[in-house]
Order: C-alpha cells, then sequence, then structure tokens
C-alpha cells in the first residue's frame, strides 16, 4: 500500500502542475485521508464483528482494483476511486490488526511485529516515489499508477495461495478463549 501512495504523492502533483485547471485534483490527494476519517470508526466495528478472512480478501481485492482504476481519470472519478481505494486499504488493515489480536494471546513480541510492519511501510513510502520517478516520462502517469498498485494485487493473490494452502486451525472470526472451558466438577 505504502508503495501505491508514494507513487500518487508523486504522480499528482505532476498531473496538476501540467494542466492549467487542476480543479477537482486540487482535492485528490485530501481523499486518502478523508476516507479514513470517514470510515475508521465503522470499520473498525466491523473488522471486530465480521469474518476477518473476507474483510482481508474483499479489502485487498477493492484495494488492488480501485488503486489502479485511480490513474485512468484525474476529474472526480479519482476521488471516487481514491475514495475506494482507501476503504480497501483500511479494511485490510484493521481486519488484520484485529486478527493478530485474536491470535496473539501473549503480546510479547507486540513492538517486534510493530515495528516489521512499519520497516516495510517506510521502505514501500521510499520505493513508491522512486518507481514512479523511473517509469512516469516512459508510460505516462495513468500506467505509473497502475503500476504501483500491482503489489497490491500481487498481496491479494499471495494472501490467495497462502489461506488456501494453510487452513487456520480456528474459524476466521472465532475468538480462542484463554483457557479451554470444561466443567470443573467433572473428573
Amino acid at each position: 500500500g505504502a508503495i501505491f501512495y508514494g507513487a500518487v504523492w508523486f504522480v499528482v502533483p505532476l498531473v496538476m502542475a501540467s494542466q492549467a485547471d487542476s480543479g477537482v485534483l486540487g482535492l485528490g490527494l485530501g481523499i486518502f485521508d478523508f476516507s479514513i476519517i470517514i470510515l475508521g470508526f465503522a470499520l473498525g466495528k466491523l473488522a471486530d464483528r465480521s469474518n476477518k478472512r473476507i474483510l482481508v480478501f474483499a479489502g485487498l481485492l477493492m484495494f488492488s482494483v480501485s488503486a489502479a482504476l485511480t490513474g485512468f481519470n484525474f476529474s472526480w472519478i479519482f476521488l471516487i476511486f481514491g475514495f475506494l481505494a482507501t476503504s480497501g486499504d483500511e479494511m485490510t488493515e484493521l481486519a488484520l490488526w484485529a486478527w493478530l489480536h485474536t491470535l496473539d494471546r501473549e503480546h510479547a513480541h507486540d513492538g517486534a511485529v510493530s515495528g516489521v510492519i512499519n520497516l516495510f511501510s517506510d521502505m514501500g513510502w521510499a520505493i513508491g516515489p522512486i518507481l514512479a520517478g523511473l517509469i512516469y516520462a516512459t508510460v505516462g502517469p495513468t500506467w505509473t499508477i497502475v503500476a504501483a498498485a500491482l503489489p497490491i494485487f500481487a498481496a491479494w493473490v499471495v494472501y490467495q495461495f497462502i489461506m488456501r494452502s494453510h487452513p487456520s486451525r480456528t474459524p476466521a472470526g472465532a475468538v480462542i478463549p484463554a483457557k479451554p472451558h470444561r466443567a470443573r466438577h467433572r473428573t
């Protein structure tokens, strides 16, 4: 996701600078944060109450498709697909964090996990603009954004293979009790 956002933050200002009337595109970069503000609470509730596997599946799919489509029209349609892309990203991220919380009982390595996630996010924010800068002049803004969305689609494909080859021991969304629940009066 960070590769995509880094590329978008590189490409959109260049598109705005090349257009005499950037109009709606001036709101373009704000739409990504706006969707998080508007939907964050609702998606968080959804992640707590729903099947996390399905949320990750749907979120990654919505993120990858909408992210690729953002570059094809730099008008109000950009705002719609930007909103949908970030909504898919937020749905995936919240579901993954909620899922991790249900699976990790001792929380002994929460800092290490968070550090690795932030490391890769920061690497994506560095790779995105570099990738965009290398291919922007060759393929233009539309295909630069599509290329930046490809890693999201690749993550969705990898997720599909992992979930099919390694079924979890408990259904997604199930709460794993802290201790076995059995009648103590029986021997």
